[in-house]
């Protein structure tokens, strides 16, 4: 018998992301996510190196990415507020994306734009 679709499309934990993780989870080296893993400070190394072993990708997960409250124990008002302030989050993140993108985008000279008519022609 296979196993469910959902266990394909399973993503993998890459080095950056384990990285990205662990830092936020209040784990400032990686000598300190391996002693609460109970793994070797270089199995976690080589994890931020390349990706996580498929063994104890479960244990990382449930340490980094824990599961969430259950939302019924927030009140409404308390979800309308969290939603409203994401939602504006996004916005200022969108508008800087923008702001930073018009920024680098190489500006065209005018002869590049073919406004450029001059030359060395006479009339």
């Amino acid at each position: 018998m296979l196993p469910p679709p959902a266990a394909y499309d399973r993503p993998v934990i890459t080095g950056p992301e384990l990285r990205d993780a662990r830092l936020r989870a209040g784990y400032a080296t990686q000598a300190e996510l391996a002693a609460a893993l109970g793994v070797s400070l270089r199995t976690v190394t080589a994890w931020e190196a390349d990706v996580v072993s498929p063994r104890a990708e479960a244990r990382v997960r449930e340490l980094l990415w824990p599961a969430p409250a259950p939302l019924s124990q927030y009140s409404d008002y308390e979800l309308l507020s969290e939603l409203g302030r994401r939602l504006e989050r996004s916005r200022n993140l969108l508008t800087t994306r923008d702001l930073y993108a018009a920024q680098s985008e190489p500006q065209q000279s005018p002869r590049r734009a073919g406004r450029y008519t001059g030359g060395g022609g006479t009339d």
